[in-house]
């Protein structure tokens, strides 16, 4: 298994936008919540901020996170990280 941090930006900054891509990126198994490493509670990841748990590989998840975000904003900007380990700081408790 494999563990990705995504980021999606849009240039236009629409909330209606980011709304859209978080129902279909969580219908395609992503998620907005992540679990503190040491706390074992969820905090919330910020706009456009994503992560999954998965057997597919990083270049197929970039294909279907810029493929999914395209449908919604032309030419949209894309990370995908895998992640091995993370600490994090300032995020919403979910």
């Amino acid at each position: 298994m494999f563990y990705y941090f995504v980021r999606v930006q849009f240039i236009s900054e629409k909330p209606a936008s980011y709304k859209a891509l978080k129902m279909q990126l969580r219908a395609l198994g992503f998620n907005k919540i992540i679990i503190g490493k040491s706390s074992g509670k969820g905090y919330v990841l910020p706009k456009g901020n994503y992560s999954i748990t998965t057997l597919t590989n990083i270049n197929d998840v970039l294909h279907v996170v810029t493929a999914t975000a395209s449908a919604i904003e032309i030419n949209p900007y894309v990370l995908i990280t895998q992640v091995n380990d993370y600490a994090m700081s300032g995020l919403d408790p979910a």
